[in-house]
């Protein structure tokens, strides 16, 4: 018969705990029990160690195959973006060399008409402003033989003119004048002194077209500026004035400018309008006003205008 166990009491800090003493066998069977063989312990270790390397195999194979996938995906993607960025950049660049091109080309092709404009506005013909001319007409003839004897009967009477063709026809002419008012003024004059006379424009437009002709147009133009002052200062001494020292010094400086184009001068037509001229510059620097004089002015006038006239144009000569 076993033995009973002993109950110990053990009692710390005021605790009491109860420990039974077991039998020796069932402590030998309690701990046969709970001892492992080592043989078991040995396969279970090395079970578990060949699982776990396994599992560590599976799983790096796992990872290997991860990478390899992502590094594959990344390296496809990469190329792919590269060369889609390749591509854009690629037509980016062809339009940025080609726009440009096309830039060029569009403002090529914008300005080529506006140089066009500017070539044509340099070189394109341009008419000369028109020159007027009022004058007192005292009759009208059939022939320039009929018109000299008309005059000649107005010069004995203190009456100086000039006989100027018009057409077919001819017009005895008894003073000029740059303004329709010194005209009026004239024919005042000779009404009361019982002479008939009417009043005329002559407007001389240029057909020509010479205010940019590079031999002519500069002479042409300051020609007609001298025109306006003689025509001012003739007027003066028909109506008996007497034409002072400033006037006659804008002539004279109006004819430097005139002479200044002599030497370019080669036609025969232009070269007998200077001529006119200088002969009407120097009639009224004289000063004088008799009737020689006058009649010398107011002939070599009309020569120079009608010479000019045929220079210019042929046409619209409102007499």
């Amino acid at each position: 018969m076993d033995k009973q166990s002993r109950p110990i009491s053990i009692k710390v800090n005021g605790t009491e705990a109860n420990y039974i003493e077991k039998k020796e066998e069932e402590a030998k069977k309690e701990e046969f029990e709970w001892v492992l063989p080592e043989n078991t312990v040995t396969n279970n270790v090395v079970s578990f160690q060949k699982h776990a390397a396994s599992i560590r195999k599976g799983k790096k194979g796992w990872s290997n195959r991860f990478i390899l996938t992502v590094s594959t995906a990344i390296v496809i993607g990469t190329g792919f973006g590269m060369g889609m960025l390749h591509l854009l950049t690629g037509q980016e660049t062809v339009r940025e060399k080609t726009a440009p091109a096309a830039n060029v080309t569009g403002q090529n092709e914008t300005k080529k008409p506006t140089n066009e404009k500017t070539e044509e506005k340099k070189t394109a013909p341009a008419p000369l402003s028109p020159l007027t001319i009022y004058f007192v007409q005292g009759g009208v003839f059939s022939s320039k033989e009929k018109g000299q004897a008309s005059l000649k009967e107005f010069q004995e009477n203190g009456v100086p003119g000039a006989v100027m063709q018009s057409g077919d026809k001819y017009l005895l002419v008894l003073g000029m004048a740059h303004d329709e008012q010194s005209v009026t003024q004239m024919i005042t004059q000779y009404k009361q002194k019982d002479i008939s006379v009417v009043k005329k424009k002559w407007e001389i437009t240029d057909q020509a077209l010479l205010k940019q002709d590079q031999e002519y147009g500069a002479f042409l133009e300051k020609l007609q500026s001298l025109y306006g002052k003689l025509l001012k200062q003739a007027a003066v001494m028909q109506s008996g004035n007497k034409i002072s020292k400033t006037d006659i010094e804008q002539i004279e400086n109006e004819w430097k400018s005139v002479k200044k184009e002599e030497a370019a001068l080669k036609r025969d037509d232009m070269k007998k309008l200077f001529t006119y001229a200088s002969v009407a510059v120097q009639t009224i620097q004289e000063g004088k006003q008799d009737m020689e004089t006058m009649t010398k002015l107011q002939q070599v006038l009309a020569d120079s205008f009608l010479s000019y006239e045929k220079i210019v144009s042929q046409k619209n000569k409102n007499v």
